[in-house]
């Protein structure tokens, strides 16, 4: 593993997912809150990351303090709060948000050097343009999704603005897309979002075929690394591509009882 402070680079990842939609990041000294001009939805638009505290009294006053930021701007009260790794990964600390209520949801952020390989006969690797993904977006998001036609053009103007530093990227099965994935260049690493196979083709190996392409991706545009965030269940698979785990987060969302 080199020498680099992936607890940093972690946060950076998920400030540069709430930014991709247009939000604006402002540091608070022991949270950086991300706020979105463009919406008033709380979840990846506008939240609060980094939160650096380990006690329950320094938590409160943290939440306190985001939901008057909410309460000021007119947003949707915090959906989540996202532990900046240097704190989540003390499981005494997280067992004590649980027992007062909070959900917490422990996360990994994985990376793996950028290497170069070829595919499969049969298989294709290209990216859309922004308006080609938009297309797609649109209608798996009205048919798979389930939300509404009026949902969707609420969210389009983001996703779009999303897609153009998270671009998209497809891997074909001799024509036929099969698995997909949205990855952004921050010089020298990459991160990723939304890593998906079609749920027929899973555990066809095409997973595999994906981050190879990614990882030859990576390469192409001289990062050195590649970066991602999963949960505990994808672990092996991340593992058997050739990943590391590089730092542990955690999702803190509002309970029954939360503080």
């Amino acid at each position: 593993m080199p020498a680099t402070d992936w607890c940093a680079r972690a946060t950076e990842s998920e400030v540069a997912c709430s930014s991709a939609y247009g939000g604006v990041a402002t540091d608070h000294g022991d949270f950086i809150h991300v706020h979105n001009p463009g919406t008033s939805r709380s979840g990846d638009f506008n939240r609060a990351v980094g939160v650096r505290t380990g006690g329950l009294a320094e938590f409160a006053r943290i939440v306190q303090r985001v939901q008057e930021i909410h309460l000021r701007l007119g947003l949707e009260p915090p959906s989540t709060y996202e532990m900046h790794p240097t704190f989540a990964d003390t499981p005494d600390w997280m067992g004590g948000l649980a027992r007062v209520g909070w959900v917490v949801r422990p996360c990994l952020f994985m990376c793996s050097p950028a290497s170069r390989a070829s595919l499969e006969s049969g298989l294709e690797w290209r990216s859309p343009s922004v308006d080609e993904y938009m297309d797609w977006w649109w209608m798996r998001t009205l048919e798979n999704l389930g939300r509404d036609a009026a949902e969707c053009e609420s969210l389009r103007p983001l996703q779009t603005r999303f897609a153009t530093v998270f671009k998209p990227y497809r891997l074909l099965d001799r024509g036929e897309l099969v698995a997909w994935v949205l990855a952004a260049n921050h010089g020298p690493w990459v991160s990723l979002f939304e890593v998906e196979v079609e749920e027929e083709r899973r555990g066809t190996g095409l997973g595999r075929a994906l981050m190879q392409a990614v990882g030859s991706e990576a390469q192409r545009q001289g990062a050195s690394h590649v970066l991602l965030r999963c949960w505990e269940r994808v672990r092996g698979f991340y593992e058997s591509c050739g990943y590391e785990v590089c730092a542990k987060g955690a999702d803190v969302r509002p309970g029954k009882g939360a503080l």
